[in-house]
Parts: structure tokens; sequence; C-alpha cells
């Protein structure tokens, strides 16, 4: 899936629609589990959700871009911070993306 065609998602809340594809947003279930791909910070994961049932074969699971509630980490480098890591950064990503990349987690 590119970016375009991702429904990008904020702690369960679709914040825009795709642009090319017509299907409804992804929104997280009030309850539930889920797989973690990735640890984009220190504070934020995209969880991988389940196949709904009687999808077409070779659909991916969709996505969920989660960032926790009352926690901020340190800021990866990006435009907005001209490109450059506040101290911290890189290691609490690291410390989270060890403890949980690849696990089921309840939500």
């Amino acid at each position: 899936m590119t970016d375009e065609t991702k429904a990008p998602i904020t702690n369960g809340r679709p914040a825009h629609p795709p642009k090319r594809n017509n299907s409804p947003p992804v929104v997280l279930p009030t309850h539930g589990t889920a797989i973690v791909k990735s640890a984009l910070s220190g504070d934020t994961v995209i969880l991988l959700g389940r196949i709904p049932a009687g999808a077409p074969p070779g659909t991916r699971p969709p996505e969920v871009l989660f960032t926790f509630e009352r926690v901020t980490a340190p800021r990866m480098a990006s435009k907005s911070n001209n490109n450059v890591d506040d101290p911290g950064a890189f290691s609490s990503r690291e410390f989270l993306r060890r403890l949980v990349v690849g696990k089921p987690v309840s939500f």
C-alpha cells in the first residue's frame, strides 16, 4: 500500500479518507488485539489489524497509526525541526521498538 492509499488514523479516529480508494477509512475498534508493525518514535507505533472476513485474497491487513495518550517522547528528525533529532529520540524509539515490534497488543 502506498502512502496515498492509506487512511491515516490517530488514536482510532480517521484523519482523512483515502484519496484514490473509495473504501471506508479504517477505524480502530473500542477493544481488541493487533500486531505492532513498527515504532515511529518513542510514543507512536503502527498496528496491523485483522483482515476482514470475506475480503478478497491478497488483501492486506489494515494499518493504524497509534499515538500513546499522555506520553511525550523526544521528537525524531523532520522538516519541522530542521532534520535534527531531539536528545534521546533515537534511544527512546529503539527501546519501544525492541519491546513491542512483532508482538500482539491488547487495547
